[in-house]
């Protein structure tokens, strides 16, 4: 998987520096290992909000990568990552969450 920090500015909501994104990455992974593939799995919208939750799924020689990334926007507008975080499991149980087609 590539980490270009810099093609990443334009995705992130805040525009953050390709250091702060950087820095960013690494906190999700502190053991200095990362996945060598990464799906979006599944959504789960977030009414009244233009935001919505995305499930990701990611895999690396030795060990399953779960995350949820808030995006914001809307689909006219398009979306942009607000934040990004690591699960525990691939994606906790909710009536609301859809699967990606």
């Amino acid at each position: 998987m590539q980490r270009n920090y810099t093609a990443a500015i334009p995705f992130v909501s805040a525009n953050g520096s390709s250091g702060e994104i950087s820095m960013m990455v690494e906190k999700l992974h502190p053991s200095g290992e990362y996945p060598e593939q990464v799906v979006a799995r599944s959504y789960e919208p977030m009414p009244g909000k233009e935001s919505m939750k995305i499930y990701l799924e990611g895999s690396g020689a030795n060990q399953a990568y779960h995350y949820l990334a808030v995006m914001e926007g809307t689909e006219p507008k398009g979306y942009k990552v607000f934040s990004i975080a690591t699960l525990v499991e691939a994606t906790p149980g909710s009536d609301k969450i859809k699967p990606l087609r």
